[in-house]
């Protein structure tokens, strides 16, 4: 009677083909109410070692041939040597140790740091191959991703231990000295490559008769020496050049130039460091020319004002004013508005102009006002008048053009015909207020930075125009249509 299970299955091809592997067996519950006991047995097999013995370091062999079939496989988009790392809390997790794939050198290398610093540690399977060694020197095997104890008679799951004297299951009594002792050996890899490192030296188990290394379980656990640290590669390391970051452009326009430090370096021990500096001292290490310590930098035009010509004045007689167009080149901008040159100035041509009086004073009071002196309705030449009380009212209001601005006019203009409809404009101008004789000037368009405004239109009508032919008041030569006489 099996208890519902079935039959145990053929034994499994072997996990590994030699230094100790793992056979299975399956069998399967029939019973609706379940069964007792395991679906699935192993067995150890193929344990001949692959290299004529058994070494401590066959099993890293093993790790490490699992972790280097990933190195063509990109890791965070990069190629890494992937070799074995040891971690205890998940011995049977592929757990490795990449260093980066360099396909070159750069010609001009920056600070950075070394690939030792580079080092990436990464689960890449989350259960090792059949067969693995939980650890270094030890039977058990990691099974399905889980570790198993193997004891010394084969067997999964077996607590049998091999003694003193090297009878598996024995007590040590049947021998006076033991077979199996430790013995400290190189335990890892040398922490630098050059200018002094340490590394940790471990006890393995030795066999006395084979001077082979065996499994830790054969030693006394109790006389296991404490691991120790070691110093390893105390050599000089080679020079090499090391550069820093640029520093910031010492102008912003014009061209200027830019520095970082460039130091020959090597590392001599843990504890010195020789650096030297170009043009200070020798270099005897770096051979190759040293990278640039200097670079040009924005060498761009600055942007500067540019001024035009002045105007004439803007009168022919009495106080005036000059304008001319100042200009940001390159057209990008940029320049300084404060150091802006001034687009317009006062002038004076040297001439009194005539005085005038109003139109509507009485003519028997002009010898009043200066006997022997000629006065005119308006002035001969005068800049942009405005009537007295139009330039009252733009004086100290918001939008009085300080400069160049377009102003459009309040009255509308002339309308386009003499009779029935046309249409009239308030027209644009550009102008300027004149402070010293506190009245708007007109200028040329071209003085007026930005777009011109549209200018506002609207209908306008006038009186009918006459549909008859040569009619005139008072002329009785009027012609008939349909007959008759004149």
């Amino acid at each position: 009677d099996r208890g519902g299970w079935s039959q145990w299955s053929e034994w499994s091809l072997c996990s590994r083909t030699c230094d100790g592997g793992v056979s299975r067996q399956l069998r399967t519950c029939a019973s609706p109410a379940g069964c007792r006991g395991e679906p699935v047995r192993y067995k150890i097999c193929n344990m001949q070692p692959c290299r004529g013995n058994i070494s401590l370091l066959e099993e890293d062999i093993w790790r490490e041939q699992q972790c280097g079939a990933h190195d063509d496989t990109p890791y965070g988009g990069e190629l890494f040597h992937w070799r074995a790392h040891r971690d205890d809390a998940e011995p049977c997790a592929l757990t490795c140790r990449g260093t980066p794939q360099h396909s070159g050198q750069s010609p001009e290398p920056t600070v950075a740091l070394d690939d030792e610093d580079r080092v990436v540690v990464a689960v890449l399977a989350a259960r090792v191959s059949d067969g693995t060694r939980c650890r270094p020197g030890s039977l058990d095997m990691c099974i399905d991703g889980r570790c198993q104890r193997v004891g010394c008679d084969l067997r999964v799951g077996s607590t049998r231990r091999v003694d003193e004297c090297g009878v598996c299951g024995g007590d040590g009594s049947s021998c006076s000295r033991p077979r199996y002792h430790w013995l400290a050996t190189p335990g890892s890899l040398c922490s630098a490559t050059c200018g002094g490192g340490y590394k940790m030296s471990l006890a393995v188990c030795r066999d006395r008769l084979t001077g082979s290394d065996a499994p830790e379980q054969l030693c006394d656990a109790s006389s296991k020496p404490q691991a120790s640290v070691v110093r390893c590669n105390t050599h000089p390391c080679p020079f090499k050049w090391y550069v820093g970051e640029w520093s910031s452009c010492s102008a912003t326009c014009g061209g200027g130039v830019r520095t970082r430090r460039v130091l020959c370096a090597r590392s001599a021990n843990v504890t010195k460091t020789d650096t030297y500096e170009p043009g200070a001292n020798a270099e005897p290490g770096c051979v190759s020319p040293a990278p640039r310590s200097t670079q040009p930098c924005n060498q761009h035009d600055c942007p500067v004002w540019v001024a035009g010509p002045w105007s004439g004045c803007s009168v022919s007689c009495g106080e005036g004013v000059q304008v001319r167009g100042v200009e940001c080149t390159p057209s990008g901008g940029g320049c300084d508005p404060a150091s802006r040159p001034e687009i317009s100035r006062p002038c004076s041509t040297g001439i009194s102009c005539p005085a005038y009086r109003e139109a509507d004073e009485p003519e028997d009071e002009i010898e009043e006002l200066l006997p022997g002196v000629v006065y005119h309705t308006q002035p001969l030449i005068q800049p942009y008048p405005l009537p007295q009380a139009k330039a009252e009212r733009l004086i100290g209001e918001p939008d009085v053009p300080v400069e160049a601005t377009y102003i459009k006019d309040d009255d509308w203009g002339p309308c386009s015909v003499t009779c029935g409809e046309g249409w009239r404009k308030k027209e644009v101008h550009c102008k300027i207020f004149l402070e010293f004789s506190r009245t708007i000037a007109k200028l040329p368009d071209s003085k007026c930075l930005g777009p011109k405004p549209a200018e506002d239109t609207e209908r306008c009508v006038m009186e009918p125009c006459s549909m008859a032919y040569g009619t005139s008041f008072g002329d009785s030569s009027v012609p008939s249509y349909g007959g008759g006489d004149r």
